[in-house]
Parts: structure tokens; C-alpha cells; sequence
């Protein structure tokens, strides 16, 4: 895991336009907390999430851009999910309902 000073001196350095996010480190593990929540396998990798929160598609690897747009425009067309009234079951990761909260800490902005 690098260093967050170093991460935005590479960030700034080589202008990165688009959105990068960086993982909180496991002290108990060597793959960061985001990457076991979600059983990603390594960079780069891609989860869509749909509107009722779960995950519609997870690849790792570089996808095509047509692909990415049509999987996006096909989640954004499904119906919005009715909210659930059943009972919330809490996993060993601390996500409800396969939904995980993503910790304060690791909402950083550049």
C-alpha cells in the first residue's frame, strides 16, 4: 500500500482526469479493505451497482467502452427496487443486506 502523499503526487503529476479512489489498509491482511468486501481479484477492476444497491456486474479487467455504456444504460433502465420491509441480515464484513458501508476514513477527495 503506498503512502497517500505519494499517491497525490503521482495523482497531480501525471494529471489524471478521471475519478481514482484510494483503498484503507488492512492491518490483518495485504488486500485493502474495498477489494476483500467486494472479492476483487486486482487493477483494474469494474462493479456496477444497481439502484436497489446490489451488485449487477463485477469484472476484472478492461472492458470496451460500448460494453461498459450498454451494461450502464440497461442498469439505469431496470425499475427502481420497492424498499424492503424484511428484517436486515448483518454478514461477518459488516454489510447489511449485501450492502457495505463505506468507512469515513476512506472518503478522501483530490
Amino acid at each position: 500500500m503506498i503512502e497517500l502523499a505519494t499517491f497525490c503526487c503521482a495523482y497531480l503529476e501525471y494529471r489524471i482526469r478521471q475519478p481514482v479512489g484510494a483503498d484503507l489498509a488492512d492491518e490483518r491482511f495485504d488486500t485493502p479493505v474495498t477489494m476483500q468486501r467486494f472479492a476483487l481479484r486486482g487493477t483494474p477492476s469494474s462493479i456496477l451497482i444497481g439502484r436497489g444497491g446490489s451488485i449487477m456486474h463485477q469484472t476484472f479487467g478492461v472492458e470496451e467502452d460500448l460494453v461498459v455504456g450498454a451494461r450502464i444504460a440497461m442498469a439505469l433502465s431496470a425499475r427502481i427496487p420497492e424498499v424492503a420491509t424484511a428484517t436486515a441480515v448483518q454478514d461477518q464484513n459488516e454489510c447489511v443486506d449485501g450492502r457495505c458501508e463505506v468507512p469515513r476514513a476512506a472518503a478522501h477527495s483530490f
